[in-house]
């Protein structure tokens, strides 16, 4: 059934209809939910640079930082 005709039908101006029925919500403007939740991002950790010992005619030892100090002091040791 057409706007106008539901009008005329239930004795309502269309006009008034109208300016009514654009101030409601329409169906389109309703969130539907999509399945998917809200997460926290999870803190960023800086890593460490990857250690690494060359080893041939000039031993260089790389990437040292605070997570694997133990494991240095270790080969240092064992290097000696």
């Amino acid at each position: 059934m057409s706007q106008a005709a539901y009008c005329r039908q239930h004795g309502l101006n269309q006009n008034s209809f109208s300016y009514h029925k654009r101030k409601q919500p329409t169906e389109l403007a309703v969130v539907k939910p999509s399945g998917f939740i809200r997460l926290p991002l999870p803190q960023v950790v800086a890593v460490d640079e990857a250690l690494m010992l060359h080893l041939a005619n000039g031993m260089r030892l790389s990437g040292i930082g605070s997570g694997n100090i133990a494991l240095v002091k270790q080969l240092a040791q064992v290097l000696s």
